[in-house]
């Protein structure tokens, strides 16, 4: 009995949590057209286009991990800045699929290819994220994947 009670908990968990997000199954296509995987503790929203093996973005209790967004577009010539708002603005419409904005963030992790653009980087960023800032780690790294130049990837809590 005590088991069915806690599959019924989970269930009913499940529905809640899903609810919150506008969903309505365990397996589905989210209103933009994505997909995503429910699970009693966590829901998963695949990431359109990966270039690996992993998802877009997994809210687990009031945690929301996006994964790393390059700015790179293929095919296209871009400046720096280009880029790295272009990354921001991929980073902004996945916390937009789970109802966040940048105000949500907590955490930010950000690989650069050049730290001597760090300055440039800081300042682009800073324009975009509203004080109080999260908190930030920045690495210089050889290579992203594509060519990009910048990768970040954030966490976000729901509140």
């Amino acid at each position: 009995m005590q088991s069915q009670n806690l599959s019924l908990f989970r269930l009913l968990a499940l529905g809640a949590v899903t609810i919150l997000l506008g969903c309505h199954c365990r397996e589905h296509h989210c209103c933009d057209g994505s997909s995503s995987t429910a699970t009693a503790d966590r829901i998963v929203l695949e990431a359109e286009g990966a270039l690996g093996p992993y998802s877009g973005s997994v809210l687990s209790g009031s945690l929301v991990f996006v994964s790393g967004k390059i700015g790179k577009i293929a095919g296209q010539e871009q400046t720096y800045a280009e880029e790295v708002e272009t990354c921001l603005d991929r980073i902004e419409a996945e916390l937009a699929r789970s109802g966040l904005d940048f105000s949500d963030v907590v955490d930010s992790l950000v690989f650069l290819t050049d730290m001597e653009r760090y300055g440039e980087f800081n300042a682009l960023y800073g324009a975009r994220l509203p004080a109080p800032y999260p908190t930030r780690a920045c690495i210089g790294v050889a290579a992203l994947p594509a060519d990009a130049r910048v990768e970040i990837k954030v966490t976000a809590r729901r509140r």
